[in-house]
């Protein structure tokens, strides 16, 4: 491919093999160091080093295939992507939070590595910015409209980047139904898997399963992460304990935190607390101060307002927002039906939650004005 470049450059005066030598240079370099090309900053350098469009594709074309290391990290991104595809896809939905928890991490992590893919894509083949608008929709868990490749991408990428990215396609947007009834294969794969993410997701699921070796647990106990080794510790001694890791999985199933992400859930479980109530205790009282938010690990709590039954609430429901944010005492009270294990947040570290994400700040907005209605109804 070499060859192509100096094919080009041979026939032109010393003036137009400076621009073409000094332009190749520059994208060599932005390359080399993983520099971001904009679309219109390279139309602006292919204008002042007067480059043609067949001569810009001649030099990219050059630069793409003597550097390995761009189809190396090409090709481990989508293997990446097709194994965590592959491993979404088969694993079956027992209802259970944790294997909801592990199948949110598993997306989440592929969208992360759609998004480096074409970024790394769009760099090595910027003039076919048409093509790659429709294909970055199609590779993304979280979009729902089934998006087709554009057979033009075959003709500019490799074989094995195209072979790749059409079994991504076809896993993706796979609709056959999962018939096996155990997931300790795949989970503990995903333990050994190289990213941290999934290991922790992987961990807090295979917490559910009788399994004999337990040695694939112990490298994580001398993790520097005081939070990853509760939680291998617990599963390892079946103690009942909530840990930080686990936390972060139930508030994944909370509408209200459904759009946060791994970290983002982290930062929020560290604020709470995991308090148990009794049968018939009561856990606010209705006249009371506002002073926490409480969400539903486990068990069914029942509102009361003035001595009258009005709702029930259960799992991954919350309650306590209202009196806090309208700054008001407490306008119902809340009793256990049965066990309950809440995780309580308290006034300050709702008001950072508040703050700090506006979209939770909308959807409580919503739900105290939905529930407002009801209890006026």
């Amino acid at each position: 491919m070499i060859s192509l470049f100096k094919n080009l450059v041979s026939s032109e005066n010393d003036a137009k093999k400076y621009h073409l030598r000094s332009y190749y240079e520059m994208l060599e370099i932005a390359f080399s160091k993983d520099y971001e090309l904009n679309k219109n900053f390279l139309k602006s350098i292919q204008k002042e080093f007067n480059i043609s469009e067949h001569e810009h594709e001649v030099i990219m074309e050059t630069i793409i295939s003597s550097n390995e290391n761009l189809s190396l990290n090409v090709l481990n991104i989508l293997e990446k992507m097709e194994f965590l595809s592959m491993m979404n896809n088969s694993m079956y939905d027992d209802c259970t939070i944790e294997i909801f928890f592990l199948k949110k991490v598993l997306q989440e992590e592929f969208d992360k590595l759609s998004s480096e893919l074409f970024k790394l894509l769009e760099k090595m083949y910027s003039n076919h910015e048409v093509e790659f608008d429709s294909c970055k929709r199609a590779f993304k868990y979280f979009n729902n409209d089934v998006v087709g490749l554009s057979p033009k991408m075959y003709d500019f990428m490799s074989n094995a980047t195209v072979s790749h990215l059409k079994k991504i396609h076809n896993e993706l947007y796979n609709t056959s139904k999962i018939t096996i009834d155990h997931n300790l294969e795949n989970i503990i794969k995903l333990i050994e898997y190289d990213n941290k993410h999934i290991n922790i997701s992987a961990l807090i699921a295979v917490k559910n399963y009788e399994f004999e070796s337990k040695d694939v647990l112990k490298m994580f106990l001398v993790d520097e992460d005081d939070d990853l080794k509760s939680l291998v510790n617990k599963i390892i001694r079946q103690s009942d304990e909530v840990t930080s890791y686990e936390k972060i999985a139930y508030l994944s199933k909370v509408p209200l935190f459904a759009s946060l992400s791994f970290d983002e859930l982290y930062n929020l479980a560290k604020k709470s607390n995991v308090v148990e109530y009794e049968v018939n205790q009561e856990i606010i009282s209705q006249g009371d101060r506002a002073n926490n938010l409480y969400i539903l690990l486990s068990g069914e709590v029942e509102i009361i307002k003035n001595n009258e039954k009005i709702n029930e609430l259960h799992s991954s429901d919350y309650f306590g927002e209202i009196a806090i944010v309208a700054k008001t005492k407490r306008t119902a009270t809340v009793r256990a039906i049965n066990d309950v294990v809440t995780l309580v947040f308290s006034e300050k570290a709702f008001n950072e939650i508040i703050n700090n994400y506006p979209n939770i700040s909308v959807q409580i907005m919503k739900e105290m004005t939905k529930r407002l209605l009801q209890n006026t109804a």
